[in-house]
């Protein structure tokens, strides 16, 4: 990365500003930002002590130093959720106005062929009868994957139609075979691994009930998805997804890491579908009015002039007047 910006400036390219995502972009841009005497904007999109639940290994200490220069470094510090600006406060003891919160977006509009197609064409899943369930992201313990899987023997007591559709890669994926087996329910679990945004979408139309089953989420952008997909949505109480959803306005919550708490909300949509169409109405509504990527695109650059003007107050800038 810095050896591609030392080739922009050499080619007469000046920048106003450089911005970071996450502590693999620090050096570099902490690097620019001195070099070319220009304000650096960070983004935080998650923290190592939040990821682990602290702080266990000289790797992961390594790292959340690393987190904290970049914080330090940085003009302003970009976090997607409430929750967040209290982590990254609280962590790197960063002063409140230094810190911008933005959510993170999604186009609605990307699920409306898969919508209508299943609309017109049936809502089976695998081209079997049944509802589903399903639940899209990394394949890693804090998203939660696991609980999900623990509350499946519940609900298929007492939904014995219902199958489990999980979309994502990572090394929990091994985990999550072996336990679907423990369990006994491997039949009724499909492991889609990664798939195409057209295949995605495909199954958030398909199904009956998204869920995001996270311990750990600073904002969880997969409920975005369910929501502009016009799913029921079934979500923990962890992190950003507690501000994101709104308990039986725009999607159901759960005590995070609570099976029992899980499988009696995910059954409550499976159960009263008028719950369903009241939920997603709303949540359509939400993710349309407070989540598109033009509003969050327009109050980054609202971000970046605020910060041009105090850099120039500052006599910060090195090639402007």
């Amino acid at each position: 990365m810095l050896e591609k910006a030392m080739e922009l400036l050499g080619n007469g390219i000046c920048f106003d500003i450089v911005h970071v995502h996450d502590w693999l972009a620090a050096y570099p841009g902490i690097t620019v930002k001195h070099g070319c005497k220009i304000p650096l904007i960070c983004t935080v999109h998650a923290t190592e002590w939040g990821r682990n639940s602290g702080l266990h290994t000289d790797q992961q200490r390594q790292i959340s130093d690393i987190e904290w220069y970049m914080c330090y470094e940085a003009w302003k510090v970009i976090v997607c959720s409430s929750h967040m600006s209290e982590e990254v406060s609280g962590i790197f003891g960063l002063p409140k106005d230094k810190i911008e919160v933005l959510p993170n977006g999604v186009e609605a509009n990307q699920f409306a062929d898969a919508v209508e197609n299943v609309r017109r064409n049936g809502k089976e899943a695998f081209n079997e009868p049944g509802r589903l369930i399903l639940s899209v992201g990394r394949l890693v313990p804090e998203k939660g994957v696991q609980v999900l899987l623990a509350a499946r023997p519940t609900i298929i007591r007492a939904a014995p139609d219902v199958r489990l559709a999980i979309v994502g890669t990572a090394p929990a994926e091994d985990m999550i075979r072996s336990r679907s087996n423990e369990l006994g329910i491997a039949d009724r679990v499909h492991m889609y691994g990664f798939v195409e945004d057209e295949v995605r979408n495909e199954l958030y139309a398909k199904a009956s009930v998204a869920v995001v089953p996270s311990l750990y989420e600073p904002f969880g952008i997969t409920a975005l998805e369910a929501m502009a997909a016009k799913v029921p949505l079934v979500t923990s109480n962890a992190g950003g997804l507690d501000e994101i959803v709104k308990h039986e306005f725009n999607g159901l919550k759960f005590a995070a890491s609570n099976v029992d708490s899980l499988a009696h909300n995910v059954l409550r949509l499976l159960t009263f579908p008028e719950l369903g169409e009241h939920i997603v109405e709303n949540a359509y509504k939400d993710v349309t009015s407070n989540y598109d990527w033009s509003q969050i695109a327009s109050k980054t650059i609202d971000i970046y002039r605020n910060v041009i003007d105090s850099a120039k107050q500052n006599n910060w800038y090195k090639h402007l007047d």
